[in-house]
């Protein structure tokens, strides 16, 4: 949700409050570093303020991310290219036994059918 608020509050930055324009439906990470950047007409107030404002009014909760930071860390850990990897090895197995079952499946309507034809 606190992020569906930066996307938000960066839409109506980047529409200059139009909802008519197209909104963009996610943001680059990087971009987070750069919400204390940009500034409002007071040159005090910056972004990420005007965010945690909306959040505490709000949900106060959502800015207790804090914990969730230590999942964030163990996913750094991830390594994505394996992953992808696994997964193609798993779709590969799964075609396998699709094949396996489809023929099966053929084997068993053949045998079926010629023992209907005896009779």
């Amino acid at each position: 949700k606190l992020l569906g608020i930066v996307l938000n509050v960066g839409n109506r930055l980047n529409t200059a409050g139009v909802s008519s324009q197209k909104e963009a439906g996610a943001f680059k990470l990087e971009s987070l570093l750069k919400l204390n950047q940009a500034k409002a007409f007071d040159k005090k107030t910056t972004c990420l303020h005007y965010i945690v404002l909306v959040a505490q009014r709000n949900n106060d909760l959502l800015l207790q991310f804090q914990d969730d930071l230590e999942t964030v860390k163990m996913a750094d850990k991830v390594y994505w290219d394996q992953c992808i990897s696994d997964l193609e090895e798993v779709e590969n197995q799964l075609e396998n036994v699709r094949r396996i079952a489809l023929h099966q499946a053929q084997l068993t309507s053949k045998y079926r059918l010629k023992k209907e034809k005896k009779r």
